[in-house]
Order: structure tokens, then C-alpha cells, then sequence
């Protein structure tokens, strides 16, 4: 579902009509929850979500910003997969650059868990690049990967090149694990998407955005729960193969992998009708 609601948004998204971003301040409604927009002197968009519990900043105006709503709503419109309001689970926000086919989507991944050990937690995150490596075939390589604690956050990066549709692309995953005073562990996810020959020109930006991205909940002063039950312990679930919308990394690549074709398609018509 979310694939083929990504491809389709990100397609309208591409075309020259587009919404205006907030130069100061701005409040975007999505399912009842306020996402909060703000420019600083700097010209940098400070997102805000106060019920996701997150603050990032996006490098300026020639990034878009869209809610999960807006998404589904305009992809309801152009005849994707999924109906108009529906809000697909974990999806938070997905911003665009205006003036290249770069992606940076924000998850909140609906699983609550808890991790014993640090070989708990890598054990983990081996897992989900095994399952994209097992999915994806010979057309996905697995890159560099590395932990880092950061901001009160375990976070775990990877980067993935990925074949289709006669191009290369480029991923970086960036999971942001945190545990909240008196909960189980939260995992946020960002990745950040591009053509392989594109991606060295916005790594900058992402770069920005990921170093900004924080919890504004309060943390629990140990993550690790050395007690912790079995069936506490987080799963890595496989998505659906026979599903051609179904979530899941996979998924994501397929969509971008359109995204990047129509934005293609779409620079060319626009040069051609320049002329």
C-alpha cells in the first residue's frame, strides 16, 4: 500500500503545481496530531511533532515537507493504492528537494520492544539487512554500517545501492532506537533516498537533517534491559512477497525507483516545452 501511495504523491509531488512551504510559522493538521513548522534566522524549517515526541530541521525551503494525510490524500486523487485519508502506520512525514529526485522519509515504527544487550540489539539490526539483502537479490548491495550513541538515542546506519528500471540508487537507513522513561523502547527510522550520481549533492543536506533529528520526550537513563521476557524482544518481520503494495523495504524501493522515473520523465517534458 504505502509503495504505490508513495510513487503516486511523489509523482503529483513532481509536477509544477505545488504547495507553498511556511516561511515562518506553519501547523499542518494530520489525523488530529499538530505538526509544527517554524524558519529560524538562518532560513533552516524546524519540524516539531509533539505527540511523536521528535524535532529535526530540514536545510531550507527547497526541501517540502508532507504528513502521512497529505500523502494518502493525494493519492487518493491521482488513483493509488490506498484511499483518500487513509494514513499508513509508522509513516510520519516524507520531504522532497524541489530541485532534484532526493527523498528523506520519516517512520515511526509501530512495534514497542525491549532489547537485553547490545549483541540483542545488533543481532537486530543484522536481521533487517539480511532481509533487505534476502529481498532485494542481486540487484541490492549492502554498504557501509555503523552504531553510534548520539542525542540519548542508540543509532545504527547503513547504506544499500539498489539496480532498477536502469538506474542505480542510493539508500541510507538511519535507525534511532530510544527507550522513554517507563516504556519500552521506541524505533524511529529515517532513510534518505537518491540516484547513485545525484546523492553526493544532497548528502549535505541529509547529513543536516539527521544530526538535527532528536527525541523531546524524556529518556529512560539505562536503555538496555538485561531481565527482559522473550516475547519482549523485537522481531524482524518479512513483508509480504506476493503483495505488489504491501510495506516494507522492498517496497520502499520499488516506489522510489518510480518516484525517480516519473520525476525524470516529468524534468524532460518540462525542457522540451521550454524550448
Amino acid at each position: 500500500m504505502w509503495a504505490c501511495m508513495a510513487a503516486a504523491a511523489l509523482a503529483r509531488c513532481a509536477a509544477a503545481s505545488e504547495a507553498p512551504v511556511p516561511t515562518q510559522t506553519g501547523v499542518a493538521d494530520r489525523a488530529g496530531e499538530q505538526l509544527q513548522i517554524r524558519a529560524d534566522e538562518h532560513g533552516h524549517l524546524t519540524i516539531e511533532d509533539p505527540v511523536n515526541l521528535y524535532r529535526m530541521s530540514l536545510p531550507g525551503p527547497y526541501w517540502k515537507c508532507r504528513t502521512a494525510r497529505q500523502l494518502m490524500t493525494e493519492a487518493g486523487r491521482q488513483g493509488g493504492c490506498a484511499p483518500a485519508g487513509a494514513v499508513p502506520p509508522g509513516l510520519l512525514i516524507i520531504v522532497q528537494n524541489r530541485d532534484a529526485p532526493a527523498v528523506m522519509t520519516l517512520e515511526l515504527l509501530p512495534q514497542r520492544f525491549l532489547l537485553r544487550s547490545r549483541e540483542d540489539l545488533e543481532s537486530y539490526v543484522s536481521g533487517r539487512h539480511e532481509l533487505i539483502m534476502q529481498r532485494g537479490g542481486a540487484g541490492v548491495e549492502l554498504g557501509p554500517a555503523s552504531y553510534s550513541e548520539e542525542r540519548g538515542m542508540i543509532l545504527a546506519r547503513a547504506e544499500f545501492r539498489a539496480s532498477g528500471r536502469g538506474q542505480r540508487q542510493k539508500y541510507l537507513f538511519v535507525l534511532c532506537f530510544v527507550r522513554p522513561q517507563g516504556e519500552d523502547a521506541h524505533l524511529y527510522q529515517l532513510t534518505c533516498m537518491a540516484p547513485e550520481e545525484d546523492f553526493a549533492w544532497v548528502a549535505d543536506d541529509f547529513e543536516h537533517m539527521i544530526a538535527s533529528f532528536g527525541f523531546t520526550g524524556a529518556a529512560s537513563g539505562e536503555f538496555f534491559a538485561p531481565d527482559a521476557p522473550a516475547e519482549k524482544l523485537p522481531k524482524v518481520e518479512e513483508a509480504s512477497a506476493s503483495a505488489p503494495c504491501g510495506p516494507g523495504y522492498l517496497g520502499m524501493i520499488a516506489a522510489m525507483g518510480m518516484v525517480f522515473a516519473v520525476y525524470l520523465l516529468v524534468r524532460r517534458r518540462l525542457s522540451r516545452s521550454q524550448i
